[in-house]
């Protein structure tokens, strides 16, 4: 399974084993650490995007697919895990949002404050 895939079903609630099952993994356990390790890289992805964008001084949109229900649902939570892990390694992010017949676009702009580039 790609770490996308892993992802996507991580978000929708599928759990350790029923991801290790579906992926042929003989334990939750390892199936675990192939979650945290997708999760690191897919953060490190996401935070160069980031600053590619803010040096570009553009907004990084991404689609929240659906606009009711689980999809929408474990899109949110996505976008909610995604935010606390990029603001724990030091990303803070202004949050855009947009309505859209498919979903929901939601930007994230990097934010820094007066203070902090002062003490920069």
């Amino acid at each position: 399974m790609e770490a996308t895939q892993l992802l996507d079903r991580h978000f929708a609630g599928v759990s350790l084993r029923e991801l290790a099952e579906l992926d042929g993994v003989r334990s939750p356990e390892t199936m675990r650490q192939r979650l945290v390790e997708a999760k690191r890289s897919h953060i490190t992805e996401m935070a160069g995007r980031l600053m590619v964008a803010r040096r570009n001084q553009e907004v990084l949109w991404l689609l929240v697919p659906g606009t009711s229900g689980a999809d929408l649902h474990a899109g949110l939570q996505y976008i909610d895990w995604l935010l606390r892990e990029l603001e724990e390694v030091t990303f803070r992010c202004r949050v855009h949002f947009k309505t859209k017949p498919d979903g929901v676009a939601i930007g994230l702009e990097e934010y820094i404050d007066a203070e902090e580039a002062d003490r920069a």
